[in-house]
C-alpha cells in the first residue's frame, strides 16, 4: 500500500470518475475494489488507461455548451436555463493495452506481457485476469473490471443549471452548476462553474453595425 498514504481517498477519486461517467450518477457493471487488489500504485497505473476516455468525455461535456449566440446580453439583463451536453464515444476509446512490463510484480494470468483490454467504456471479449506477486506467499489472481460496453452506452449525458447575465462594457457573466448530490456514504458530487464572454464586435462604431457578431469567451 505505499505511494498514497490514504487508499480511502484513492478509491474515493475513482469511484467519483466512474459516478460522472454515465451521468446519472451510478455504474453497475464496474467494482473497483477489484482494482485496488492490485496494489494501491499498480491501481494508480491501470487507472491513468482505464479513466482516460472518461476523462475525455468529462472535460467535453463540462466545456460545452457555455454559449448559443456571439450577441451578448444588454446590461443587467437575466436568464436561467439547463444546458445539456452529449459525448459519443467511439469504439477505439473503448480500450487501451496493458502492458504488464509498466507495473509492479503483475503479471497476466496466460503469460503474455501485453494485450487489449477495456477501459470503463468497454467490455472484455473474455474473461481476463492478472496476478499480483506471482509464486510468493501473497500471490493474488484478480479479474480485471469490465465497463459499461454491454449496456451498449455510446454516450455520456451532462447537464448543469446555468444562470447568465449581461455586465458593462458588452461582457457577459456565465454561472453554472450541479447541485450536491449524495451518492454513497461519505461521498458527494457537486460542480461549479464560470465564464466571461465578451463580444469583440462592440468595441468600434463600424463594427457595430456588422450583421455578424463575435466574441471570446474564457470559462473555468
Amino acid at each position: 500500500m505505499q505511494g498514497l498514504k490514504n487508499p480511502n481517498l484513492m478509491k474515493k477519486r475513482l469511484l467519483l470518475l466512474v459516478l460522472l461517467l454515465v451521468g446519472k450518477l451510478a455504474i453497475s457493471q464496474t467494482d473497483i475494489d477489484q482494482i485496488l487488489e492490485i496494489g494501491i500504485e499498480n491501481a494508480q497505473k491501470f487507472s491513468e488507461g482505464y479513466f482516460d476516455s472518461a476523462g475525455e468525455s468529462i472535460v467535453n461535456n463540462m466545456s460545452n455548451g457555455w454559449y448559443s449566440t456571439a450577441k451578448v446580453k444588454p446590461l443587467w439583463d437575466f436568464e436561467v436555463g439547463f444546458v445539456g451536453n452529449l459525448s459519443f464515444v467511439r469504439d477505439e476509446k473503448k480500450s487501451f493495452v496493458l502492458d504488464v512490463n509498466d507495473y509492479e510484480n503483475l503479471t497476466f494470468s496466460d503469460g503474455v506481457t501485453r494485450r487489449l483490454v477495456n477501459n470503463a467504456f468497454g467490455v472484455n471479449s473474455e474473461v481476463i485476469s492478472v496476478i499480483i506477486n506471482e509464486g510468493q506467499a501473497s500471490q493474488l489472481e484478480v479479474v480485471l473490471p469490465d465497463g459499461i460496453g454491454n449496456e451498449e452506452i455510446n454516450s455520456i449525458p451532462g447537464g448543469f443549471i446555468q444562470a447568465s447575465m449581461g455586465l458593462i462594457h458588452s461582457t457577459e457573466i456565465k454561472l453554472r452548476f450541479f447541485p450536491r448530490y449524495a451518492v454513497r456514504e461519505n461521498t458527494e458530487v457537486q460542480i461549479y462553474g464560470v465564464a466571461f464572454q465578451h463580444e469583440v464586435t462592440d468595441w468600434l462604431f463600424f463594427m457595430k453595425r456588422w450583421p455578424v457578431k463575435i466574441s471570446g469567451l474564457l470559462g473555468y
